[in-house]
């Protein structure tokens, strides 16, 4: 089995990332904007497929996904 970990959105010439934790929180990073601090967006399962899809004007680039070896994953 597989855990969506990861999300890498691209737009305006720049990166931005999400990251799902083991609780189920999404996490946004934009280090031109807020000094590489991590901002809670809430649980990832409350957000719609647009909001995933989309972070304001930048466009979903990339998934990462991590390998369960023997249950949930962690830190």
């Amino acid at each position: 089995m597989y855990d969506l970990v990861g999300l890498c959105y691209f737009g305006q010439s720049h990166f931005v990332a999400r990251f799902v934790d083991r609780h189920g929180v999404l996490w946004f990073q934009d280090g031109a904007a807020n000094g590489g601090l991590f901002v809670n967006e809430g649980y990832a399962a409350d957000h719609s497929s647009e909001s995933i899809l989309r972070r304001r004007d930048m466009v979903l680039s990339t998934l990462i996904y991590l390998k369960r070896v023997d249950g949930p994953w962690r830190f």
